[in-house]
């Protein structure tokens, strides 16, 4: 069983449910993509390689840079990608800062984050305890991608995602297409949400284009995360 799918099945034992359009979500992105003209995909947070993988099953064929700090979620991803001449993954986090970090590991890696876990998170879904805390490096997406082709940028760094973008100021101005998992609730410590999220990105002149609901609690109806694509206005 794959990371998401233990996740899933973990919520909805536990009273949640989940819901993703994956086709739908896949036909739109390819769809995009194409009339953006993209040609590289920085995939930031790619655990083992899931998005990536729906990227490839949706046709895109160009480059692909995974991202991925914890050891035996990039030993997977690594994997995944050996055979694909385009698409390099590197066991990185990525942040405002090259330097290195302290990472909580969770039971099951998704959860997994440079910031502690609240109670909202490890109460309803005992998998994003965590059982370790390891250093890693980081690098910042401006030190560290070159080039001058149209970029998507894909973040699900659970909370982390202002730092991520802290890192790629200069990035952006080539970014063509985002998607970012924004939560709806506090889910870790000081991470941040869909409402500091979207009025930043638009601020930098992005516009959203669709929102697919993740997790949702069956028991109180709240939705805890969305996956939000946007594109340059």
């Amino acid at each position: 069983m794959g990371a998401r799918s233990l996740v899933k099945h973990t919520l909805e034992r536990s009273g949640w449910e989940v819901h993703r359009s994956a086709g739908s979500q896949r036909v739109r992105r390819a769809r995009i993509m194409e009339q953006r003209h993209v040609t590289h995909v920085l995939d930031v947070g790619a655990n083992t390689g899931q998005y990536a993988t729906a990227l490839r099953a949706g046709g895109y064929r160009d480059q692909i840079t995974s991202f991925e700090p914890l050891p035996d979620a990039f030993a997977a991803l690594s994997a995944a990608a050996r055979d694909d001449q385009k698409w390099d993954a590197h066991n990185l986090a990525v942040g405002a800062h090259d330097s290195e970090i302290e990472f909580h590991v969770s039971r099951d890696s998704v959860c997994s984050s440079a910031l502690a876990a609240t109670a909202d998170l490890t109460g309803p879904i005992p998998q994003s305890e965590v059982v370790s805390t390891i250093v890693v490096p980081q690098v910042r997406l401006d030190s560290f991608v070159t080039g001058d082709q149209p970029v998507m940028l894909k973040i699900d760094t659970q909370g982390y995602e202002h730092h991520v973008l802290d890192g790629c100021e200069r990035l952006l101005d080539r970014v063509e297409i985002l998607d970012v998992e924004m939560a709806l609730v506090e889910l870790y410590e000081g991470g941040s949400a869909i409402y500091d999220l979207l009025p930043r990105l638009k601020a930098l002149g992005f516009t959203a284009m669709s929102v697919d609901p993740g997790f949702v609690d069956r028991v109180t109806g709240q939705t805890l995360d969305v996956d939000v694509l946007m594109v340059r206005s």
